[in-house]
């Protein structure tokens, strides 16, 4: 089959549009940890567990984005040297275990 250039093109937008969508549900699903972080602490100091305030929020949400940040160049490494279906079927094996280690 002939590929002309216009059809590639089109596949290429799809492709992207496809990349663009993960990456914004990544960005969803980080903000999302903070707003629970931020509510557990909130519940925290209802029940008078804790004294929380907002220098204690305002912390954990910038160690959150820090770490974020700093583990964005070896990932994205990782994630260059290794097939993506590799790193999926890892990431799959392996997302059990902090799970299994904390009972």
């Amino acid at each position: 089959m002939i590929s002309t250039p216009l059809a590639e093109i089109s596949r290429m937008h799809g492709r992207l549009a496809i990349v663009l969508v993960g990456y914004g549900l990544v960005r969803v699903a980080s903000s999302a940890s903070g707003v629970l972080v931020g509510l557990y602490l909130a519940g925290l100091a209802n029940r008078g567990a804790v004294a929380t305030g907002a220098a204690l929020a305002g912390t954990l949400g910038a160690v959150s984005f820090a770490v974020e940040l700093i583990g964005a160049i070896p990932m994205g490494l990782v994630s260059d040297a290794l097939a993506p279906r590799a790193l999926i079927t890892a990431g799959a094996i392996r997302a059990p275990w902090p799970r299994n280690c904390s009972a």
